[in-house]
């Protein structure tokens, strides 16, 4: 059990380093909006605004607006140097070669339980 958990561990601490380095890659976003207005609001105003020489009391009715939207958005960002990130794939760098070793001593240790087992065994037969 102790091997499969070690190969596990090993497994997860590769994982994260491909992770970090995802970080380093190119990421880009694209959005997309549409709006529809039903009815588009009605404005009063003074008729003096657009036409100086309107009698004072007069107004305009006027709609502003459109009755579709569309908006279309795309970002892309690329990460030059980020230190905090390079000190991270440093450090779970580290963290994998302790799998790997910690794997590696898991493994040893198996083969010295069995051999010891073996090795009682022989020496319980030749008492008997």
């Amino acid at each position: 059990m102790s091997v499969q958990n070690a190969l596990t561990d090993e497994k997860i601490s590769t994982s994260k380093i491909h992770e970090l380095k995802s970080n380093f890659l190119p990421q880009a976003s694209f959005n997309a909006n549409y709006q529809y207005t039903f009815d588009i609001m009605t404005n009063i105003m003074p008729a003096r605004t657009f036409n100086p020489s309107a009698p004072s009391d007069s107004y305009l009715v006027a709609q502003m607006g459109v009755h579709q939207s569309v908006n279309l958005s795309a970002q892309v960002r690329q990460t030059i140097y980020n230190p905090s990130l390079k000190v991270g794939l440093q450090m779970a760098t580290v963290s994998q070669d302790m799998m790997k070793i910690q794997t590696k001593k898991s493994l040893e240790d198996v083969v010295f339980n069995v051999q010891n087992t073996y090795f009682n065994i022989q020496l319980l037969q030749c008492q008997i």
